[in-house]
């Protein structure tokens, strides 16, 4: 069973690498992305989420591919890149806990 679909789960992570860029952010959309960035910030996870979604676009020359930039993270943050996964894993369902929450997943 999975608990969200490939359309929730890509929508979540475009929400992620791409708010800055939105013109038209909702104060829910905002106060959830306060909210996440509050509830990740270990410093781990803080790392993983600024790398990976937030600053994903000032990585992109460099590491193209989720692959290579996964192999800097992992050299970067001494994890092995399943634990990596894991935790990126985690990043997702918890944003789609609290983008629930203030409404801006359940939106078309």
């Amino acid at each position: 069973m999975k608990l969200l679909s490939s359309n929730e789960y890509k929508k979540i992570e475009y929400f992620l690498r791409n708010y800055t860029q939105f013109e038209n952010l909702t104060n829910n959309m905002n106060n959830a992305i306060i909210e996440i960035k509050d509830f990740f910030n270990i410093p781990l996870y803080k790392e993983l989420l600024d790398v990976f979604y937030i600053h994903r676009y000032d990585y992109k020359n460099r590491y193209p591919t989720n692959a290579t930039l996964f192999s800097y993270l992992s050299e970067k943050l001494n994890l092995q890149e399943p634990t990596l996964y894991v935790m990126r894993k985690e990043i997702v369902y918890k944003s789609a806990m609290i983008f629930y929450k203030y409404g801006e997943l359940g939106r078309n």
